[in-house]
């Protein structure tokens, strides 16, 4: 059977510029998959179905198959692969019949006593929150594009999903994958030695930077997409970036409170973190606001701060996927305890 591997090295050696096709496919190997991977039919297909989310594919489908049937034919057999020119793709309009026809999809993928429930995103996506009989988690995103095969629907894209461990850690021995932006997605394995992985993004796979070696925290964009999804199966009781953020706006109310110059100093930074709370994880938590409200209101009641101009708006998370970590940037936290709510 063909790796993964030997397909890369092949590409890379005998196709110095590539046409776009295979080009893609050589992206898409090398950002995307594992080595140490056989390359099957249904790699294949998840690699079509990831670029048709693009127009540039949907246009120039019968370029692409066409491409990678003449790369493969002779090395392994395509009998019964879906190909980029035969499949048809529907968006539904309607969030009923998307949620229909996901339940149906689901209902067929899991029947050894998993149990699921669907979470409607303000962005009309749906996160799937699949408890395994192990009481691990995996959490899967789908969109409301999907193809028929065989006469039924099914997700166009199947492949966006992160892997929990009964404790409710990312598994380090899954793949964690999800979109962090239009048309951006994240791939990456945490491990004892931190983050390994890429952003991956556009047409053509390319990879756009590296995540290496650092805490999740490190890196907000990823970090508050993973907390948002988290939230939903998370007791916020027993979730450690809750839990410290909460704790730092109380320990520096009661400081600044006391003319404490250094936790005067440093709310600037409790506030940005509180807010960036808020806004991109726990959207409307009458504790949080009510505890950033009680630090605001403390802090302009301080004489000394009467010259000086408190920053009220919302510290946005910069877009640079260089931003390493600062005071006002999520810190790293432990790892939580064994207690979960599924029902929260």
């Amino acid at each position: 059977m063909l790796k993964v591997g030997a397909l890369i090295k092949y590409l890379s050696e005998n196709h110095r510029q590539p046409p776009p096709a295979r080009l893609t496919f050589l992206n898409y190997l090398t950002n995307l998959v594992d080595s140490e991977a056989q390359v099957t039919p249904e790699l294949l297909e998840i690699f079509f179905a990831h670029c048709l989310e693009y127009a540039h594919w949907q246009q120039n489908r019968k370029q692409l198959g066409q491409e990678i049937r003449d790369l493969l034919q002779d090395h392994m057999d395509l009998a019964g692969l879906k190909w980029p020119e035969e499949t048809q793709i529907l968006e539904l309009e309607s969030g009923s019949d998307f949620t229909d026809a996901l339940q149906v999809y689901l209902n067929s993928t899991y029947k050894k006593g998993e149990k699921y429930r669907l979470i409607h995103e303000a962005d009309k996506k749906i996160l799937a929150i699949v408890l395994m009989p192990d009481h691990s988690i995996c959490v899967r995103t789908f969109d409301r594009k999907m193809m028929i095969r065989h006469g039924q629907l099914e997700p166009l894209k199947k492949d966006f999903a992160l892997y929990y461990t009964p404790d409710l850690e990312l598994d380090p021995a899954h793949t964690q994958q999800l979109e962090v932006a239009p048309f951006v997605v994240a791939q990456f394995q945490n491990g004892s030695e931190g983050l390994k992985g890429s952003l991956v993004r556009g047409y053509l796979c390319q990879k756009s930077f590296d995540l290496q070696g650092e805490n999740i925290a490190a890196y907000p964009k990823l970090f508050y997409a993973i907390k948002k999804m988290e939230k939903h199966f998370i007791n916020r009781q027993t979730d450690p970036y809750y839990q410290q953020t909460i704790s730092a706006l109380e320990k520096t109310i009661e400081n600044v409170r006391l003319g404490d110059p250094e936790a005067i100093q440093e709310s600037i930074d409790v506030i940005a973190q509180a807010q960036n709370a808020i806004e991109y994880v726990f959207t409307g938590d009458k504790l949080l606001n009510l505890l950033l409200r009680d630090l605001q209101h403390t802090l302009a009641q301080r004489k000394n701060l009467e010259n000086s101009r408190v920053e009220m708006t919302p510290r946005k998370v910069e877009e640079s996927w260089t931003q390493r970590q600062r005071p006002s940037q999520p810190r790293p936290f432990p790892k939580r305890g064994p207690k979960y709510d599924l029902t929260n």
